[in-house]
């Protein structure tokens, strides 16, 4: 009978552990520090791909921010508004960047990343950021596509790069499995 019954409280606390909503958990900065503006990057047709800017909003009289792009190796609109992405994307605020979230094609995830640095350096000024200093972070299933992106040397704004998570990938001849571009000063 306690065995019955002990089974049951497991059954019911799991699930109830199981229904919370993903959530970010490392310290966000409050509402009132940060901006979140909606824009569209790249027109294909009637179709738009969207970007979220995170800037704190004590930004306004310093020096253009470098940017943390939360790479999208996916497709679609899920990683610019999962709360994981978005999360890191406050936190990274709080720390003198500014930050991205962003929507990609499936089919053409490198071409995006590439618009939405053409971009940012059209926007520049307007944004408050440095387009010349990318910073680009891949996680789980965006590696694949992140780590080729931000090894090409004609990708040269990426000043560095955080790759987590992710599954072994083959090296090929010309690049190493895991490489570290130097930051600026």
């Amino acid at each position: 009978m306690r065995s019955g019954i002990l089974l049951i409280l497991v059954v019911l606390l799991a699930s109830i552990a199981c229904s919370q909503e993903t959530r970010f958990v490392y310290p966000v900065p409050a509402p009132t520090e940060f901006t979140q503006r909606n824009l569209v990057y790249k027109q294909a047709g009637q179709t738009g791909l969207s970007l979220d800017l995170f800037l704190t909003t004590h930004s306004a009289g310093s020096k253009p921010l470098p940017v943390l792009v939360i790479f999208n190796g996916f497709g679609g609109e899920f990683m610019r508004t999962s709360a994981q992405a978005q999360g890191w994307a406050k936190a990274a605020t709080a720390h003198g960047f500014a930050a991205i979230t962003a929507e990609t094609t499936a089919e053409h995830v490198a071409e995006d990343f590439d618009s939405l640095a053409f971009y940012l350096r059209q926007h520049a000024e307007d944004l408050h950021i440095d387009p010349e200093r990318l910073v680009v972070i891949a996680w789980s299933g965006n590696v694949s596509a992140g780590l080729p992106a931000v090894e090409d040397p004609q990708r040269k704004a990426i000043k560095a790069a955080v790759i987590y998570y992710a599954r072994r990938m083959s090296p090929s001849p010309s690049r190493s499995a895991c490489s570290v571009r130097a930051c600026w000063p």
